[in-house]
């Protein structure tokens, strides 16, 4: 009796465990998964520097220094996507409180204060408002007045004095400030997962071509 074997190459379980290699990597489907979500936090973030102005009409410079510390990472335990701290803050809302060792927050009153600190000026006294509805505490420009002189053909001096200027308020001291809940500062829980299978599936992807 003769027996016949017919050898046929198998190539598909090679590249099965090559392929199911690649995605128990778990932190390369981390990375993945992180990288599609990134750009969704950045163009969230982009609409609110376009959109937002700070209360003095010009266009606020928060968001961009947000934006500027969002980055994407992951390691064994999953994917994310980091932001600075403020960025929950304006999205989920809460009330600030002073720091360690303080006593008020500054609010910029004008537009020379904002994104300044009040230690940026020299000039600056404590004045408390009082009234009806309880005092009110400000730092307030000290006033100022230019004065010149020039000398005159006949040996005498003239003194000229200039307008008053400063006494503005330029912070406001507040024992707390509460920030409203705002959902556009984030994408959807829906937008994010969907980011993620994307991202998931399209590492699949590329890992079956490269081992094909």
């Amino acid at each position: 009796m003769r027996f016949l074997f017919n050898v046929v190459k198998d190539d598909a379980t090679p590249f099965s465990k090559r392929v199911q290699k690649g995605i128990a990597n778990q932190s390369q489907l981390n990375k993945a998964a992180s990288a599609s979500m990134l750009p969704l936090v950045q163009r969230n973030l982009r609409a609110m520097s376009g959109m937002n102005h700070n209360l003095f009409g010009a266009p606020s410079t928060f968001w961009n220094l947000m934006l500027s510390g969002t980055y994407a990472g992951e390691d064994s335990d999953g994917g994310f996507v980091s932001m600075p701290r403020p960025v929950a803050l304006r999205r989920f809302g809460g009330t600030i409180f002073p720091g360690e060792g303080k006593k008020r927050l500054a609010i910029p009153a004008n537009a020379q204060a904002y994104g300044q600190s009040p230690r940026s000026f020299s000039d600056l006294r404590l004045v408390v408002f009082g009234g009806r509805g309880g005092k009110t505490m400000a730092l307030v420009q000290n006033q100022q007045q230019h004065i010149g002189y020039r000398h005159m053909k006949n040996g005498t001096i003239k003194v000229t004095h200039g307008a008053v200027k400063g006494g503005d308020v330029f912070f406001w001291l507040v024992e707390s400030a509460t920030i409203k809940a705002d959902e556009n500062v984030l994408p959807t829980d829906e937008e994010l997962v969907g980011a993620v299978k994307q991202g998931v599936g399209d590492y699949i992807t590329r890992l079956a071509r490269r081992n094909s």
